[in-house]
């Protein structure tokens, strides 16, 4: 009877004493768990604090040069505008620059920014080629433009002709165009100011920029662009009015090669109809590399 009680007594000290073993065991785990939480809270801390705290350093430094700017430049008295010059023969650079921008004597000669007026400018101002805003320290702001000088006129529909200058902007003229040389036949995506010639067109520019060479004495009239393979030329010569269908090498291509190639054609033609055989001549073949013929 005492055996047995103490063999239950062992197993109940043993069972105590495992118990209390592993109650310490979880004790330890916990504090470690709570180190462990520590330091990454501690971490994430500082994986957000230092992205602010530069974005903060970086916002205070901007705003600090911006107010340095201000009271040297822009808020400075010293740079007010007396004296602005605007250099364009038409009015879209004084109607942008004194009326839309409110820039005229009495601003602030650093008020704005030249390339955005500059951007803003030619964004809307398709006849232009360029405009240059030039500060003249302490009180002088020039303004000087260069507009694109049309060379033909593309006939659309029955009523409007846009113009296009050599580079093949396409813009509309307050002038009259009537006297430059018409390209008819367009059949490619509507054309708008600002917007560029394309396929054939692009060959038709550059047959009337080559024929502006006075040692041709071609006056051209008429270019008809219809034709996938083919130009179709009237011009005047001699007092006479003349048409040949042309192509050249690397028609449609701006490189000086293709110019060149062009200028031989057309002074093949020119021979052609300098000879007694073609000077009665008004139609005339030039889809051939090295030969003109008569139609």
């Amino acid at each position: 009877m005492w055996f047995d009680d103490e063999i239950i007594s062992g197993k109940k000290l043993g069972t105590v004493k495992r118990r209390r073993g592993h109650a310490k065991t979880l004790n330890v785990r916990q504090r470690k768990s709570k180190r462990g939480d520590s330091r990454h809270g501690k971490q994430i801390a500082v994986l957000i604090l230092v992205p602010l705290l530069v974005v903060a350093v970086v916002v205070g430094i901007w705003f600090g040069f911006k107010g340095i700017g201000y009271l040297l430049f822009s808020g400075n008295d010293r740079f007010t505008i007396t004296r602005l010059q605007i250099r364009d023969e038409g009015t879209a650079a004084h109607d942008f620059i004194r009326g839309e921008q409110g820039i005229k004597e009495g601003s602030n000669l650093f008020s704005f920014d030249p390339a955005e007026l500059q951007r803003k400018f030619l964004a809307r101002a398709h006849a232009y080629r360029a405009i240059k805003i030039t500060r003249s320290l302490p009180d002088v702001l020039i303004v000087e433009t260069v507009p694109r000088v049309p060379i033909a006129r593309i006939v659309v529909g029955w009523r409007q002709s846009l113009v296009t200058d050599k580079d093949g902007a396409v813009f509309s003229s307050a002038r009259t165009v009537r006297h430059l040389p018409a390209l008819v036949g367009y059949k490619g995506d509507a054309l708008q100011p600002g917007s560029r010639i394309s396929g054939m067109s692009v060959a038709a520019v550059q047959l009337v920029d080559v024929c502006r060479n006075p040692q041709l004495g071609l006056d051209v009239k008429e270019v008809d662009i219809g034709k996938r393979e083919h130009l179709v030329l009237r011009a005047d010569y001699e007092g006479v009015m003349r048409q040949i269908h042309l192509t050249w090498s690397g028609m449609g291509a701006r490189t000086p090669e293709s110019r060149m190639e062009l200028l031989r054609k057309l002074g093949r033609w020119v021979q052609a109809m300098q000879k007694p055989e073609g000077a009665n001549e008004t139609r005339f073949d030039g889809t051939y590399h090295d030969r003109i013929y008569t139609r």
